[in-house]
């Protein structure tokens, strides 16, 4: 063996007790928590739970429509005609529609013009001026 497999080996051992003083520290400060330590189920393979449900055998759906009673057909050589609708009295015009407003080109224009308003007076009074300032408080 040369130097270099037990440099090997010495660097190995020194991982597994690194390895196995952290996995005492850990124990150690779980352990106080639960007694006995951390505890896990074992691992179980079972098969897969397969339900299988009882067959059931039903008769199919059947829909049944009511019955249409109808008169039998009947074949004539020559054909029935109707008599046919009386003509209508007088032609059909259209009304004239009455509008509560006349349109401009129907309207008459004014024999006598309307007048304008007349003006209105309008009075300016000067500012009161010479009474601005001049209330007297008196107190009784």
């Amino acid at each position: 063996m040369g130097l270099e497999s037990h440099i090997d080996l010495l660097v190995t051992a020194m991982d597994l007790k690194l390895v196995q003083s952290v996995v005492r520290a850990m124990r150690a400060v779980d352990g106080p928590g639960r007694p006995g330590g951390l505890v896990l189920p074992a691992d179980r393979f079972e098969p897969r739970k397969v339900v299988e449900p009882a067959p059931r055998f039903e008769p199919r759906v059947v829909y049944t429509p009511t019955p249409r009673i109808e008169g039998r057909w009947v074949h004539h050589p020559e054909p029935h005609i109707a008599n046919p609708a009386d003509p209508p009295a007088a032609p059909e015009a259209p009304r004239p529609i009455q509008w509560p407003i006349q349109p401009p080109w129907k309207v008459l224009p004014w024999h006598n013009m309307p007048q304008p308003a007349p003006p209105l007076k309008v009075i300016n009074k000067p500012p009161d001026v010479s009474n601005k300032g001049r209330l007297f408080d008196v107190f009784i």
